[in-house]
Parts: C-alpha cells; structure tokens; sequence
C-alpha cells in the first residue's frame, strides 16, 4: 500500500508541471511597418477568422503553417484567395460574394473532401502531434499500446508459486486455486501522459474500461472486452479518443499464449480540424520464462491499423493511412516484500515500430516500473497496479502514469 501511494503522489506531481505555451495554427506577414508579423491560434476556428480579419486589412500575402504544413495564401480583397500547399501540388482558388462565404469555403477544403483526406494524410507525417496518426499520442498509438497491453501484460505479469501453477491436463487443481466456475474481472483506471515536441505540449486523460471472461476448464485463456476514453488538450484545442476493441487468449503451453484481437477507435478533434477512424487488426505472443529470483516475460506484437472511409462531425476521414505495427517489450516481475505484503514490482521496456505509410515518429521506446499486488489467473481476489513510464525518442519525449484496479 506505501508503494501505490507513492505511485499515487508522482501521477499528482505529474499533472501540477506547467505547460509550455505554443500554436497548433500561424500565419506570417509582413505588417505596414514592413516588419514580419506572426499571429498564433489554438484552433481552426480561430484561425480562420484571424486570416480573415487581416484580410479585410489590406494584407495579400500570408505564410502558413497548418499543424506543422507549410502553406501560403494570396489575397486580392477578402473575397478571392489562393491557397498554395507545395507538398501536395495544391494551388487552390476561392471566391464568393462575402468575406465570410469565401473564408468558409477555405475552411471546408481543409476538412472536407478528397483533399482534405490528402491534407490529414500529410499532417500525420510532418505534424508532432496530429489526432489520427503519427505520434505516440495520436488515436493510431493508443489503439496499438491497449492491444498489447490486454495481450501482454494479465498473463506475463501473472506472478505465482511454483506450487501454484495452473493445472495441466490431468494434474488437478494447484494449491491455493479453487475450482471453477471463475467470475469475470472488470476493471477501471485512470492514465495520465505528458509529451512534448517542437514547442508544443499535449496532456491526456484516459479512462480505461475493461471486462474479462476467464474459462472454467483453464482461467488463463480469456476473452476480454476494452473501452478506453481518453481526452487529449494539444496545447489548448480539445481531442476526444475512443477504442472497442475484442481479445481472445490461447494458452499454447504453461508459460506461453497467444492474443488475437480486433477494434474499432475513433477520434473527434472539431477544434483541429481533424477526425479520424480506424480498424485493426493484430496477434501478440507472449512467453515467460520463470526463475527461482523473478519472471521475464517476452511480447511480440504484429497488428495492422488502417484509417477508414467517412465523416465525423461533417469532417472526412479518408486519410487513406495504413501501418503494419510491430510492438515488442520485456517485463521482469518479482516479488517486492519489502515495498508491502504481496506486492509485487515490475520493470519493462517496450519498443514500438510503424512500417507503411509514412508518420512524423514511427519509432519510439517506453521505459517503466509498476506496483501491484499478486495477481494470479485462477486468483478469486481483486488486485490493483500503479506505475511511470518514460517515452523517448530522437522526436518526441514524455512522461506516463497509471493506476488501475480489478474487482
């Protein structure tokens, strides 16, 4: 308990860190003082009516950035514009009869259309932290780190006594195990992450929903439900997260199984401009070898993950991204009296790769430690888990907490 509740006081220090204040939206121009002058926005909306009011001020010439695109945009009067997107081969006209017509025309090639799917597309590969894909934070990653997590960690961190391993055929119940039927295990938690990169900053909330079906003839195959929410501030424009997602595991041998699972996620991110939908699809093995001092578990995952056709809130999501993830990580778990009774201790380092369509970070590495009680498969008690995490890599860096609880 001494532990948790330290693990406890680092999630709380975690969300009091100040953040650093930056621009999802900027446009750059040259003001009658012929000094380069750059507006900043949070948002889409905002954005947009900035360009417009400037505009309407006799400015005809503006550079822009539009979450990490380079773009420029020509004026002849608030009513005629052209839009230049050199990385896309986009030279775009727009006129209507008002200012306000032909900015909403602006806005609806952003985000609706064809192009717009080329624009996210695009976005996911040059953007730090792009809602959809191409970071750690984005709705690709969570998906890809909750499919192993359900796959890896229940069994590899599945602490026992030799005297108390699950039965084999014709070996009988273990010692301290009761006979079935085993009750299911939900579960609820709180995650908290902390990412920068670029000089942006993005802070999530997640609330991770799960529900386990353990088999009476051998609790380790299991069949597990997960709906993690997740509320995503990218440097003070809102993002909302969801995932379904469906795992069956196969135990093939005492310390080894296999995890298949498939999801639906989606991400709604109004005030970026962007939304998204995936499917997915992936198999993680995992394998523990057992010594007299701790576990060390092994997981190797394969998935696909690939953005489907649609609108959300009148935005497309045909950003036509596909990925093969491969997510492979070790876990050591030993016993850790001394931290309180029955508590355990575990370290892990996970890696995490993208291969296919192109995305602003496709490699990164976890570093963590957790505290939790023992837990078994065949266990009849609740028990909870509380850990840190350090992402890295040559782009993006931060810091993770969680807490869970199995009842």
């Amino acid at each position: 308990m001494r532990a948790l509740l330290l693990v406890a006081a680092a999630c709380s220090l975690l969300m009091a860190l100040p953040a650093r204040a930056a621009d999802n939206y900027t446009f750059s121009f040259f003001n009658p003082l012929q000094a380069q002058q750059t507006n900043g926005y949070k948002t889409l909306d905002q954005f947009i009516a900035g360009l417009q009011d400037a505009a309407s001020n006799q400015v005809f010439n503006f550079d822009l950035q539009l979450r990490g695109l380079g773009a420029t945009l020509g004026t002849d009067g608030p009513t005629f514009l052209t839009l230049n997107i050199p990385s896309l081969g986009v030279n775009q006209f727009f006129s209507a009869n008002t200012p306000d017509a032909t900015f909403a025309l602006l806005k609806a090639f952003l985000t609706q259309g064809s192009q717009a799917g080329a624009i996210a597309r695009e976005s996911a590969r040059v953007s730090p932290f792009d809602p959809v894909a191409g970071n750690p934070t984005s709705l690709m990653a969570r998906a890809v780190a909750f499919d192993f997590f359900t796959a890896f960690y229940p069994f590899a961190s599945n602490i026992t006594d030799d005297n108390a391993l699950i039965a084999q055929a014709g070996g009988g119940i273990p010692q301290g195990a009761v006979r079935g039927p085993f009750r299911s295990l939900p579960g609820i938690g709180a995650m908290y992450g902390n990412f920068h990169d670029q000089g942006l900053k993005t802070q999530s909330f997640t609330l991770p929903l799960t529900m386990t079906f353990r088999s009476d003839l051998d609790p380790r195959r299991q069949f597990s439900i997960s709906l993690p929410l997740t509320v995503v501030d990218v440097d003070g424009a809102r993002a909302y997260q969801g995932t379904l997602s469906g795992a069956l595991r196969l135990p093939l041998a005492r310390d080894w199984a296999i995890t298949t699972a498939v999801g639906y996620s989606q991400v709604r991110a109004t005030e970026l401009g962007s939304a998204g939908q995936i499917g997915s699809a992936a198999v993680t093995s995992a394998y523990v070898f057992r010594t007299g001092y701790g576990d060390l578990a092994l997981g190797n995952m394969i998935g696909y993950y690939r953005t489907l056709a649609g609108t959300i809130n009148g935005i497309t999501t045909d950003s036509k991204i596909g990925d093969t993830v491969f997510r492979n990580g070790l876990l050591w778990s030993e016993k850790a009296g001394w931290l309180g009774n029955g508590l355990t201790i575990e370290y892990s380092l996970i890696n995490t790769y993208y291969a296919g369509t192109a995305l602003y970070n496709r490699n990164y590495t976890e570093l963590g430690v957790s505290v939790g009680s023992n837990k078994r498969a065949d266990s009849v008690r609740s028990y909870m888990q509380g850990g840190l995490a350090y992402l890295f890599s040559p782009k993006t860096k931060g810091l993770m907490a969680n807490y869970a609880y199995w009842f």
